[in-house]
Protein backbone atom coordinates (compact mmCIF):
# COMPACT_ATOMS: atom_id res chain seq x y z
CA UNK A 1 0.00 0.00 0.00
CA UNK A 2 3.25 1.84 0.62
CA UNK A 3 3.72 2.36 -3.42
CA UNK A 4 0.14 3.47 -3.78
CA UNK A 5 0.61 6.47 -1.09
CA UNK A 6 3.68 7.44 -2.76
CA UNK A 7 2.53 7.76 -6.20
CA UNK A 8 5.22 6.96 -8.37
CA UNK A 9 3.22 7.19 -11.51
CA UNK A 10 3.34 11.03 -10.77
CA UNK A 11 7.01 11.44 -11.82
CA UNK A 12 9.33 14.12 -10.08
CA UNK A 13 8.61 17.15 -11.89
CA UNK A 14 5.06 18.94 -13.16
CA UNK A 15 4.19 18.35 -16.72
CA UNK A 16 3.84 22.16 -17.79
CA UNK A 17 3.58 21.60 -21.23
CA UNK A 18 0.67 22.99 -23.42
CA UNK A 19 -2.35 20.87 -24.47
CA UNK A 20 -1.74 22.26 -27.99
CA UNK A 21 1.91 20.37 -27.74
CA UNK A 22 0.70 17.27 -25.96
CA UNK A 23 -1.62 16.70 -29.33
CA UNK A 24 1.09 18.19 -31.18
CA UNK A 25 3.28 15.50 -30.38
CA UNK A 26 1.10 12.57 -30.19
CA UNK A 27 0.01 13.40 -33.73
CA UNK A 28 4.00 13.17 -34.87
CA UNK A 29 4.55 9.74 -33.08
CA UNK A 30 1.51 8.04 -33.54
CA UNK A 31 -1.55 9.87 -34.96
CA UNK A 32 0.14 9.56 -39.10
CA UNK A 33 -0.26 5.56 -38.44
CA UNK A 34 -3.82 6.29 -38.66
CA UNK A 35 -6.77 6.47 -41.17
CA UNK A 36 -7.09 10.01 -42.04
CA UNK A 37 -4.79 11.53 -39.78
CA UNK A 38 -5.48 15.14 -40.52
CA UNK A 39 -9.18 14.48 -39.74
CA UNK A 40 -8.08 13.03 -36.42
CA UNK A 41 -5.73 16.29 -35.81
CA UNK A 42 -8.15 18.77 -37.01
CA UNK A 43 -10.95 16.89 -34.26
CA UNK A 44 -8.60 17.56 -31.77
CA UNK A 45 -7.75 20.61 -32.00
CA UNK A 46 -11.45 21.51 -32.08
CA UNK A 47 -11.76 19.82 -29.14
CA UNK A 48 -9.02 21.61 -27.36
CA UNK A 49 -10.16 24.76 -28.23
CA UNK A 50 -13.50 24.06 -26.87
CA UNK A 51 -12.38 23.22 -23.67
CA UNK A 52 -9.96 26.58 -23.92
CA UNK A 53 -13.46 28.02 -24.32
CA UNK A 54 -14.69 26.61 -21.58
CA UNK A 55 -12.34 27.38 -19.12
CA UNK A 56 -12.37 30.82 -19.80
CA UNK A 57 -16.23 31.11 -19.06
CA UNK A 58 -15.53 29.47 -15.24
CA UNK A 59 -13.10 31.93 -14.30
Amino acid sequence: MKKVDDNPWLGEKVDNRRLSELIKRWHDLHGQQLTKPELRLRKLDLQRHGRSHCQQDHR
